[in-house]
């Protein structure tokens, strides 16, 4: 995939024309977030989180993992397209899906005429209601794991394009002022801190940076 932007493996996206259908490998989004696809890639996921000799990682843990995986994507190309003075659709119909073999997920995206926020009608909201009723993840630790995901793609971009990092804070910012998460009362930076966990230490791995488990 292309990254005219410089953003960096971790943030890059591509992009189509509106009502365009990209071709292969890209797939449309609707499919990867659906109840099948959703199964089989928690169980997948689940499989390979777990360690020898330990007990098999529930499936709240897996989904919440797949759910991290997705979001970070889109919230990164929301924050990072404000951030150039353009903005994306997120509505699920609107974005295809690739992953190369080892490789992180991809997203194609197609520009939206006006600012709106990715929270709202979206592919966010429509993930996290399927992860919720599939798999009986909180809508806390759901809602947690997209401030999370603000907060990453500015610690990404400090690196990759610190040129944007003050423009990105702003839309990061305007997202985490969400009430649905923890209270719209955070702040993106050095001294995020969420107020949920995403439930990966549940793997043996360890706490995340902003985990509210950590001392």
């Amino acid at each position: 995939m292309n990254d005219p932007h410089r953003l960096g493996d971790g943030l890059a996206f591509a992009e189509h024309s509106p009502g365009a259908t990209p071709g292969s490998p890209w797939q449309p989004l609707e499919a990867r977030i659906g109840a099948d696809s959703l199964r089989s890639r928690v169980d997948h996921i689940a499989a390979a989180l777990r360690s020898p000799g330990r007990e098999p990682v529930d499936l709240r843990t897996a989904a919440s993992t797949e759910h991290f995986g997705l979001v970070a994507r889109m919230i990164a190309a929301h924050i990072c397209a404000r951030a150039l003075g353009i903005s994306v659709s997120l509505t699920t119909a609107d974005i295809w899906w690739q992953q190369p073999p080892g490789g992180l997920v991809q997203l194609s995206l197609t520009r939206s005429p006006q600012p709106r926020s990715p929270l709202d009608d979206s592919a966010i909201g429509d993930l996290a209601s399927t992860i919720q009723q599939l798999f009986g993840v909180s809508p806390q630790v759901l809602w947690g794991n997209v401030g999370s995901a603000a907060n990453s793609t500015l610690n990404l971009l400090r690196t990759a394009r610190p040129d944007l990092l003050d423009d990105a804070r702003q839309a990061a910012d305007a997202l985490l002022r969400d009430a649905r998460i923890d209270g719209g009362a955070l702040h993106a930076g050095p001294g995020f801190r969420r107020r949920s966990c995403c439930l990966i230490y549940r793997a043996g791995t360890g706490m995340c940076g902003d985990c509210v488990l950590r001392p």
